[in-house]
């Protein structure tokens, strides 16, 4: 496929381990919910081998891919993926608002629609040039497109995906050349407008007062933060062993998914999710490092905004085990349980390795 680099071996490397990992963690966490939930404690282990297996094949493709035709195309393909999340609003099309129903299978566009959105605000920004220090011209389009797409994921809802999604535009906005006086005007409007969202839904509301207060109401809105806090605190050091966790026999909700990361300290202990962090922190310093030797404009904004993306994702699903934000329905790249998220996430990977051999 090609010479990645050191650079970019580094980065294969490193997503091939975390994704093994994401397999043998998958397994450990969710064997009893697939046992008691499906009858076969192979179930959620079988599917995610499958949307890895599926998920290599698309980085291979993205490696070989022509990436200027794919950026023909990124348009197209933002237009194609809000329309699919649009369908998952449709109640009998979708479950939860959020995954579209496709036989035994579901997927998630809004994972696709976070590469997509990564690929179109690149090529834009950079056909933009200097014209992206213009407020009117630079920053308030990107503004439009993000909001009415945010608006569609907290109908879903999802907060977390919009967070992550305003994010992203924002980062490639702020490394693109944007005047940091006009990024400051909008946090300040925006801040407080996802402040009020924040805190008119109920189930959020609920969120943020168990975040502040998690042994108030252990049983009901803390539930979830105090089991993963009591399986980091009972894994100690070394943790249980692989294998050895309590709090996956159905104590703590998603373990296998969002909150996978606290049954690694419970398994693996600190070590165990000092390793983890360790091994993003490689991917990262990777991703970075080809988004800033790459000489082309325009693939330095995408491999900057995927590895952003990625990173970002990744330290909030940290945080919020660690009850340091709010809980949230980001899952942990790589490893959380979910195939859209695999695919989509290789397919990304594709893309880095793909810049990394020019």
């Amino acid at each position: 496929m090609g010479d990645f680099g050191r650079t970019g071996y580094y980065l294969l490397i490193s997503s091939f381990l975390l994704t093994v990992f994401g397999i043998i963690m998958v397994y450990s966490s969710s064997w009893i919910y697939s046992d008691y939930y499906y009858g076969n404690s192979y179930s959620l282990l079988l599917k995610q081998i499958v949307a890895a297996a599926i998920g290599l094949g698309v980085m291979a493709f993205f490696i070989r891919v022509d990436l200027t035709r794919l950026l023909d195309y990124s348009g197209h393909l933002l237009v194609i993926f809000i329309f699919l999340t649009l369908v998952s609003l449709i109640p009998g099309l979708s479950t939860g608002g959020r995954w579209i129903d496709l036989g035994p299978l579901s997927f998630q566009p809004t994972e696709g629609l976070k590469f997509a959105l990564i690929l179109w605000t690149s090529l834009a920004i950079d056909d933009l040039g200097s014209r992206i220090k213009d407020f009117g011209q630079g920053v308030a389009p990107f503004i439009l497109v993000v909001g009415f797409i945010s608006l569609l994921t907290l109908l879903q809802p999802d907060f977390s995906m919009t967070v992550l999604l305003i994010s992203a535009v924002g980062f490639l906005l702020f490394v693109g050349g944007a005047r940091i006086v006009d990024l400051g005007k909008v946090i300040l409007l925006g801040l407080p407008l996802l402040g009020g969202l924040l805190v008119l839904e109920p189930y959020r509301l609920r969120r943020l007062i168990s975040f502040f207060g998690p042994g108030n109401d252990q049983l009901g809105t803390g539930y979830q933060l105090t089991q993963s806090l009591i399986a980091f605190g009972s894994g100690g050091v070394v943790g249980k062993g692989l294998g050895g966790s309590v709090e996956k026999f159905l104590y703590l909700p998603a373990g296998y998914n969002d909150f996978i990361y606290a049954i690694v300290g419970e398994e693996l202990g600190f070590i165990g999710t000092l390793l983890v962090v360790g091994l993003f922190v490689v991917w990262g310093v990777a991703g970075f490092k080809i988004a800033l030797d790459t000489e082309s404009e325009v693939l330095s904004l995408i491999a900057a905004g995927i590895t952003f993306v990625i990173c970002f994702q990744a330290l909030l699903n940290f945080s919020v085990t660690l009850g340091l934000l709010p809980v949230t329905g980001l899952t942990l790249p790589f490893i959380s349980y979910g195939g859209s998220s695999l695919i989509v996430t290789l397919a990304m990977v594709g893309t880095l390795l793909n810049i990394a051999r020019r």
